[in-house]
């Protein structure tokens, strides 16, 4: 399940792939358009990111915004009954995109 420090990490890797070159908090910062101040308020406090930033990451690193907005929620309600259930969901829709990211990986085989 992604977390907000999970998709900052993809926002890195996802920069090393484009640029070339290593790709620090800063930078990730920089990139998702949020203060330095605001990243280590979810690297030291936990804090979770907002929907309007989780939606900008989602196209950024291009994943599914809905699964990343389920993965937030179920962060935001950790340790609740609510935040279970969310959690859950959470895993259901990460075992279909691994079903779909098997399925496209089988058809790109076959289109070569």
């Amino acid at each position: 399940m992604l977390t907000t420090m999970k998709l900052v990490r993809l926002v890195q890797q996802q920069y090393e792939a484009e640029k070339g070159t290593p790709c620090t908090e800063y930078r990730a910062a920089k990139e998702i358009e949020v203060s330095r101040g605001v990243l280590s308020n979810w690297k030291m406090r936990g804090s979770v990111m907002c929907a309007k930033t989780a939606l900008f990451v989602a196209s950024y690193c291009k994943l599914d915004p809905d699964y990343v907005l389920i993965c937030l929620q179920a962060e935001r309600t950790k340790g609740t009954a609510e935040g279970e259930r969310w959690h859950r969901l959470a895993k259901h829709f990460d075992k279909i995109e691994t079903v779909l990211a098997v399925l496209d990986s089988v058809e790109k085989k076959k289109a070569a």
